[in-house]
Protein backbone atom coordinates (compact mmCIF):
# COMPACT_ATOMS: atom_id res chain seq x y z
CA UNK A 1 0.00 0.00 0.00
CA UNK A 2 1.08 3.18 -0.78
CA UNK A 3 1.66 6.14 1.61
CA UNK A 4 1.75 9.08 -0.99
CA UNK A 5 2.95 12.25 -0.65
CA UNK A 6 1.01 13.81 2.46
CA UNK A 7 2.42 16.04 5.08
CA UNK A 8 3.65 14.36 7.80
CA UNK A 9 1.68 17.13 10.43
CA UNK A 10 -1.34 17.37 9.34
CA UNK A 11 -2.45 13.88 8.05
CA UNK A 12 -1.86 11.30 10.64
CA UNK A 13 0.06 9.28 8.87
CA UNK A 14 3.20 9.60 11.13
CA UNK A 15 2.49 10.12 14.79
CA UNK A 16 2.60 13.51 16.52
CA UNK A 17 5.87 14.29 17.07
CA UNK A 18 8.01 17.34 17.94
CA UNK A 19 9.85 17.16 14.30
CA UNK A 20 13.52 19.13 16.10
CA UNK A 21 14.20 16.33 18.92
CA UNK A 22 13.80 13.73 16.32
CA UNK A 23 16.12 15.77 13.74
CA UNK A 24 18.36 15.88 16.20
CA UNK A 25 18.42 11.88 17.45
CA UNK A 26 18.58 11.34 13.85
CA UNK A 27 21.49 13.76 12.89
CA UNK A 28 23.04 13.03 15.97
CA UNK A 29 23.24 8.83 14.67
CA UNK A 30 24.20 10.13 11.31
CA UNK A 31 28.21 9.42 11.93
CA UNK A 32 27.50 5.97 13.31
CA UNK A 33 24.43 5.28 10.67
CA UNK A 34 26.66 5.83 7.62
CA UNK A 35 28.98 3.87 8.83
CA UNK A 36 26.51 0.64 9.49
CA UNK A 37 24.83 1.24 6.27
CA UNK A 38 28.00 1.57 4.20
CA UNK A 39 29.49 -1.34 5.95
CA UNK A 40 25.85 -3.59 5.38
CA UNK A 41 25.44 -2.45 1.28
CA UNK A 42 29.36 -3.57 0.60
CA UNK A 43 28.38 -7.11 2.61
CA UNK A 44 25.57 -7.23 0.17
CA UNK A 45 26.97 -6.30 -3.14
CA UNK A 46 30.36 -6.73 -2.68
CA UNK A 47 31.05 -8.49 -6.53
CA UNK A 48 29.62 -4.95 -7.77
CA UNK A 49 31.38 -2.49 -4.93
CA UNK A 50 34.60 -3.86 -3.87
CA UNK A 51 36.27 -3.44 -7.34
CA UNK A 52 35.85 0.74 -6.72
CA UNK A 53 38.22 0.14 -4.27
CA UNK A 54 38.59 3.20 -1.82
CA UNK A 55 36.99 6.07 -3.47
CA UNK A 56 33.86 3.86 -4.51
CA UNK A 57 33.82 3.44 -0.44
CA UNK A 58 33.70 7.36 0.13
CA UNK A 59 30.91 7.90 -2.49
CA UNK A 60 28.81 5.17 -0.48
CA UNK A 61 28.84 7.24 2.46
CA UNK A 62 28.59 10.02 1.05
CA UNK A 63 25.50 9.20 -0.67
CA UNK A 64 24.28 7.39 2.48
CA UNK A 65 24.84 11.08 4.23
CA UNK A 66 22.82 12.67 1.87
CA UNK A 67 19.64 10.08 2.47
CA UNK A 68 20.02 11.05 6.18
CA UNK A 69 20.03 14.63 5.10
CA UNK A 70 17.08 14.47 3.06
CA UNK A 71 15.10 12.54 5.45
CA UNK A 72 16.19 14.95 8.24
CA UNK A 73 14.65 18.37 6.24
CA UNK A 74 11.42 16.30 5.18
CA UNK A 75 10.99 15.66 9.09
CA UNK A 76 11.76 19.27 10.02
CA UNK A 77 8.97 20.58 7.33
CA UNK A 78 6.50 17.73 8.39
CA UNK A 79 6.43 16.99 4.00
CA UNK A 80 6.89 13.63 2.65
CA UNK A 81 7.30 14.75 -0.91
CA UNK A 82 10.59 16.16 -0.30
CA UNK A 83 12.33 13.08 0.21
CA UNK A 84 9.99 11.33 -2.11
CA UNK A 85 11.03 13.32 -4.72
CA UNK A 86 15.30 12.92 -3.66
CA UNK A 87 14.22 9.07 -3.91
CA UNK A 88 12.88 9.30 -7.12
CA UNK A 89 15.69 11.71 -8.34
CA UNK A 90 18.62 9.62 -6.92
CA UNK A 91 17.20 6.27 -8.37
CA UNK A 92 17.06 8.04 -11.85
CA UNK A 93 20.64 8.81 -11.14
CA UNK A 94 21.76 5.61 -10.49
CA UNK A 95 19.34 3.95 -13.28
CA UNK A 96 20.99 6.05 -15.80
CA UNK A 97 24.50 5.54 -14.97
CA UNK A 98 23.82 1.40 -15.02
CA UNK A 99 24.18 1.17 -11.12
CA UNK A 100 20.97 -1.01 -9.84
CA UNK A 101 18.49 0.72 -8.29
CA UNK A 102 18.57 -2.26 -5.69
CA UNK A 103 20.98 -1.08 -4.06
CA UNK A 104 18.94 2.79 -3.01
CA UNK A 105 16.08 0.52 -1.74
CA UNK A 106 18.90 -1.65 0.69
CA UNK A 107 20.50 1.64 1.74
CA UNK A 108 16.96 2.85 2.56
CA UNK A 109 15.98 -0.41 4.59
CA UNK A 110 19.30 -0.78 6.32
CA UNK A 111 18.75 2.99 7.43
CA UNK A 112 15.12 1.29 8.96
CA UNK A 113 16.97 -1.34 10.83
CA UNK A 114 19.60 1.06 12.02
CA UNK A 115 17.27 3.36 13.55
CA UNK A 116 14.77 0.54 14.78
CA UNK A 117 17.76 -0.39 17.25
CA UNK A 118 18.30 2.88 18.21
CA UNK A 119 15.11 4.73 18.76
CA UNK A 120 12.79 5.18 21.36
CA UNK A 121 9.03 4.35 19.92
CA UNK A 122 8.14 8.11 20.05
CA UNK A 123 11.25 8.59 17.79
CA UNK A 124 11.50 5.63 15.87
CA UNK A 125 7.72 6.07 13.93
CA UNK A 126 7.92 8.95 12.29
CA UNK A 127 11.78 7.96 10.53
CA UNK A 128 10.05 4.43 9.78
CA UNK A 129 6.99 5.55 8.32
CA UNK A 130 8.80 8.19 5.86
CA UNK A 131 11.65 5.64 5.02
CA UNK A 132 9.06 2.86 4.04
CA UNK A 133 7.27 6.38 1.68
CA UNK A 134 10.77 6.03 0.45
CA UNK A 135 10.56 2.45 -0.39
CA UNK A 136 7.25 2.74 -1.66
CA UNK A 137 8.30 5.81 -4.17
CA UNK A 138 11.11 3.27 -5.67
CA UNK A 139 8.00 1.01 -6.73
CA UNK A 140 6.57 2.93 -8.96
CA UNK A 141 7.95 3.16 -13.00
CA UNK A 142 10.26 5.41 -13.95
CA UNK A 143 8.59 8.72 -14.10
CA UNK A 144 5.69 7.83 -12.77
CA UNK A 145 6.07 10.34 -9.72
CA UNK A 146 7.57 12.88 -11.46
CA UNK A 147 10.94 13.32 -10.57
CA UNK A 148 11.78 16.00 -12.70
CA UNK A 149 10.15 18.63 -9.98
CA UNK A 150 12.26 21.16 -10.68
CA UNK A 151 10.60 22.09 -13.83
CA UNK A 152 7.24 21.54 -12.18
CA UNK A 153 6.85 25.66 -11.78
CA UNK A 154 8.72 27.35 -15.34
CA UNK A 155 8.06 30.84 -16.48
CA UNK A 156 7.28 30.02 -20.64
CA UNK A 157 9.92 29.51 -22.54
CA UNK A 158 11.01 31.78 -26.08
CA UNK A 159 11.38 29.86 -29.26
CA UNK A 160 14.93 30.11 -28.97
CA UNK A 161 15.11 28.15 -25.85
CA UNK A 162 15.94 24.70 -27.25
CA UNK A 163 18.89 26.01 -29.54
CA UNK A 164 19.96 28.04 -26.43
CA UNK A 165 20.69 24.67 -24.44
CA UNK A 166 22.79 22.67 -27.36
CA UNK A 167 24.90 25.80 -28.14
CA UNK A 168 25.33 25.99 -24.21
CA UNK A 169 26.17 22.29 -24.66
CA UNK A 170 28.53 22.83 -27.15
CA UNK A 171 30.38 25.34 -25.69
CA UNK A 172 29.70 27.81 -28.55
CA UNK A 173 29.24 31.02 -26.52
CA UNK A 174 28.87 33.22 -30.07
CA UNK A 175 26.47 31.13 -31.34
CA UNK A 176 24.54 31.35 -28.00
CA UNK A 177 25.23 35.40 -27.87
CA UNK A 178 23.30 35.48 -31.58
CA UNK A 179 20.21 34.20 -30.16
CA UNK A 180 19.92 36.33 -26.92
CA UNK A 181 20.58 39.20 -29.73
CA UNK A 182 17.82 37.92 -31.70
CA UNK A 183 15.58 37.63 -28.79
CA UNK A 184 16.41 41.07 -28.41
CA UNK A 185 15.92 42.45 -31.60
CA UNK A 186 12.35 40.54 -31.28
CA UNK A 187 11.48 42.89 -28.20
CA UNK A 188 12.83 40.89 -24.89
CA UNK A 189 14.11 42.52 -22.60
CA UNK A 190 16.58 41.19 -19.22
CA UNK A 191 14.19 39.04 -17.86
CA UNK A 192 12.71 37.71 -20.47
CA UNK A 193 16.22 36.74 -22.01
CA UNK A 194 16.73 35.06 -18.48
CA UNK A 195 13.58 33.21 -17.49
CA UNK A 196 12.68 32.75 -21.08
CA UNK A 197 16.07 31.74 -22.55
CA UNK A 198 18.11 30.56 -20.03
CA UNK A 199 16.34 29.39 -17.24
CA UNK A 200 14.57 26.86 -19.19
CA UNK A 201 18.23 25.62 -20.81
CA UNK A 202 19.67 25.44 -17.58
CA UNK A 203 17.11 23.09 -16.29
CA UNK A 204 17.15 21.61 -19.38
CA UNK A 205 20.88 20.95 -18.86
CA UNK A 206 20.48 19.66 -15.65
CA UNK A 207 18.08 17.31 -16.54
CA UNK A 208 20.54 15.76 -19.07
CA UNK A 209 23.04 15.74 -16.47
CA UNK A 210 20.76 13.65 -14.22
CA UNK A 211 19.93 11.42 -17.24
CA UNK A 212 23.74 10.99 -17.38
CA UNK A 213 23.34 12.16 -20.88
CA UNK A 214 26.15 15.10 -20.18
CA UNK A 215 29.44 15.38 -17.63
CA UNK A 216 29.84 17.71 -14.69
CA UNK A 217 32.14 19.43 -16.91
CA UNK A 218 29.54 20.39 -19.58
CA UNK A 219 26.88 21.26 -16.36
CA UNK A 220 29.12 24.07 -15.10
CA UNK A 221 30.30 25.03 -18.66
CA UNK A 222 26.93 26.18 -19.70
CA UNK A 223 26.13 27.69 -16.07
CA UNK A 224 29.59 29.67 -16.86
CA UNK A 225 28.46 30.78 -20.14
CA UNK A 226 24.45 31.63 -19.29
CA UNK A 227 25.81 34.27 -16.31
CA UNK A 228 28.53 35.59 -18.76
CA UNK A 229 25.96 36.61 -21.35
CA UNK A 230 23.53 37.53 -18.88
CA UNK A 231 25.87 40.05 -17.20
CA UNK A 232 26.46 40.94 -20.39
CA UNK A 233 22.81 41.92 -21.16
CA UNK A 234 22.53 43.49 -18.13
CA UNK A 235 25.15 46.23 -17.87
CA UNK A 236 23.96 46.94 -21.81
CA UNK A 237 19.98 47.16 -20.18
CA UNK A 238 17.75 50.31 -19.86
CA UNK A 239 17.74 51.36 -15.92
CA UNK A 240 14.58 53.26 -14.40
CA UNK A 241 14.78 56.26 -12.79
CA UNK A 242 16.81 55.80 -9.18
CA UNK A 243 13.81 55.10 -6.11
CA UNK A 244 14.82 55.51 -2.56
CA UNK A 245 13.33 51.95 -2.35
CA UNK A 246 16.07 49.46 -0.91
CA UNK A 247 16.34 45.70 -1.40
CA UNK A 248 18.38 42.88 0.15
CA UNK A 249 19.55 39.39 -2.04
CA UNK A 250 20.92 36.18 -0.20
CA UNK A 251 20.88 32.59 -0.72
CA UNK A 252 21.16 31.03 3.04
CA UNK A 253 23.86 29.18 4.35
CA UNK A 254 24.02 25.53 2.22
CA UNK A 255 22.65 27.05 -0.70
CA UNK A 256 25.23 27.64 -3.37
CA UNK A 257 22.93 28.29 -6.10
CA UNK A 258 22.90 31.88 -6.19
CA UNK A 259 22.61 32.69 -10.27
CA UNK A 260 18.31 32.72 -9.92
CA UNK A 261 18.22 34.86 -7.32
CA UNK A 262 21.04 37.35 -9.03
CA UNK A 263 18.48 37.65 -11.87
CA UNK A 264 15.78 38.82 -9.49
CA UNK A 265 18.03 41.02 -7.77
CA UNK A 266 19.17 42.53 -11.29
CA UNK A 267 15.55 42.80 -12.13
CA UNK A 268 15.16 44.91 -9.03
CA UNK A 269 18.34 47.21 -9.83
CA UNK A 270 16.69 47.66 -13.50
CA UNK A 271 13.18 48.68 -11.80
CA UNK A 272 15.32 51.76 -10.03
CA UNK A 273 15.85 49.83 -6.47
CA UNK A 274 19.03 50.67 -4.83
CA UNK A 275 20.21 46.50 -4.09
CA UNK A 276 22.30 44.28 -1.88
CA UNK A 277 23.48 40.98 -3.38
CA UNK A 278 25.35 39.11 -0.55
CA UNK A 279 25.42 36.00 -2.87
CA UNK A 280 25.36 32.25 -1.94
CA UNK A 281 25.50 30.43 1.34
CA UNK A 282 25.64 33.48 3.15
CA UNK A 283 26.22 32.69 7.16
CA UNK A 284 22.87 33.57 9.17
CA UNK A 285 23.68 35.58 11.77
CA UNK A 286 26.10 37.73 9.21
CA UNK A 287 22.78 37.89 7.09
CA UNK A 288 20.43 39.00 10.46
CA UNK A 289 23.25 41.54 10.69
CA UNK A 290 23.10 43.16 7.76
CA UNK A 291 19.74 43.78 7.40
CA UNK A 292 19.61 45.25 10.28
CA UNK A 293 22.02 47.88 9.75
CA UNK A 294 21.43 48.40 6.08
CA UNK A 295 17.32 48.26 6.74
CA UNK A 296 15.69 47.41 3.20
CA UNK A 297 12.41 47.78 2.77
CA UNK A 298 12.35 44.21 0.92
CA UNK A 299 14.48 40.94 1.27
CA UNK A 300 14.66 38.49 -0.45
CA UNK A 301 15.70 35.02 0.37
CA UNK A 302 16.86 31.66 -1.26
CA UNK A 303 16.81 27.92 -0.52
CA UNK A 304 18.05 24.96 -2.85
CA UNK A 305 16.95 22.09 -1.03
CA UNK A 306 15.48 20.95 1.95
CA UNK A 307 17.63 21.01 4.69
CA UNK A 308 18.16 24.60 4.20
CA UNK A 309 14.46 25.39 4.78
CA UNK A 310 14.97 24.95 9.00
CA UNK A 311 17.76 27.74 8.70
CA UNK A 312 16.03 29.60 6.18
CA UNK A 313 13.01 29.83 9.35
CA UNK A 314 15.73 30.40 11.94
CA UNK A 315 16.82 33.68 10.10
CA UNK A 316 13.68 34.85 9.03
CA UNK A 317 12.24 34.19 12.82
CA UNK A 318 15.58 36.43 14.33
CA UNK A 319 14.62 39.21 11.60
CA UNK A 320 11.22 39.36 12.83
CA UNK A 321 12.39 39.05 16.60
CA UNK A 322 15.62 41.68 15.89
CA UNK A 323 13.25 44.45 14.11
CA UNK A 324 9.85 44.00 15.22
CA UNK A 325 7.85 46.76 13.62
CA UNK A 326 10.07 47.89 11.57
CA UNK A 327 11.32 44.60 9.87
CA UNK A 328 10.95 44.61 5.69
CA UNK A 329 8.85 42.04 3.58
CA UNK A 330 10.25 38.99 3.73
CA UNK A 331 9.80 36.73 0.37
CA UNK A 332 11.27 33.58 -0.27
CA UNK A 333 12.59 31.35 -3.26
CA UNK A 334 14.00 28.74 -5.08
CA UNK A 335 13.71 25.20 -5.71
CA UNK A 336 13.05 23.97 -2.47
CA UNK A 337 9.96 26.25 -1.90
CA UNK A 338 8.73 25.80 -5.16
CA UNK A 339 8.57 22.12 -4.71
CA UNK A 340 5.80 21.82 -2.07
CA UNK A 341 2.85 23.92 -1.78
CA UNK A 342 2.51 26.52 0.93
CA UNK A 343 5.98 25.69 2.56
CA UNK A 344 6.68 29.18 2.13
CA UNK A 345 4.66 30.05 5.00
CA UNK A 346 5.89 27.17 7.31
CA UNK A 347 9.33 29.10 6.75
CA UNK A 348 7.59 32.33 8.16
CA UNK A 349 7.76 34.05 4.73
CA UNK A 350 5.17 37.39 4.08
CA UNK A 351 4.92 36.11 0.36
CA UNK A 352 6.90 33.53 -1.96
CA UNK A 353 8.07 34.16 -5.41
CA UNK A 354 8.80 31.08 -7.87
CA UNK A 355 10.51 32.63 -10.59
CA UNK A 356 12.39 36.60 -11.17
CA UNK A 357 9.04 37.55 -12.96
CA UNK A 358 6.78 36.76 -10.46
CA UNK A 359 9.21 38.32 -7.91
CA UNK A 360 9.26 41.62 -9.75
CA UNK A 361 5.26 41.56 -10.12
CA UNK A 362 4.78 41.67 -6.73
CA UNK A 363 7.71 43.42 -5.47
CA UNK A 364 9.14 45.14 -8.04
Amino acid sequence: MKHGGASLMTTGTVAPMAPAWVVRLVMGLSDQAVAWVTEAIYREYATLLSPLGTRGRMQTRQDIFYHLEFLAGSLSTGQADFFQDYVRWAAEVLRSRGVPVGTLSSSLSYLARFFADRLDPAARQPVAKLLAMGLDALQEQPGEGGSDFASRILPAALPQAGDVTRHLLEGDIGATRALVRQAQAEGAGYLQIATGLFQPALYSVGRMWQRNEITVAQEHLATAMAQTLLTQVFVRSEFAQPTRRKALFACVAGNFHGLGLRIVCDGFELRGWSVQFLGANVPSDALVLQVDQWRPEQVCLSASLVQQLPELRRVISEIRSEMGANRPSIVVGGLATNQVDKIWSWVGADEWSPDAQTALTTGG
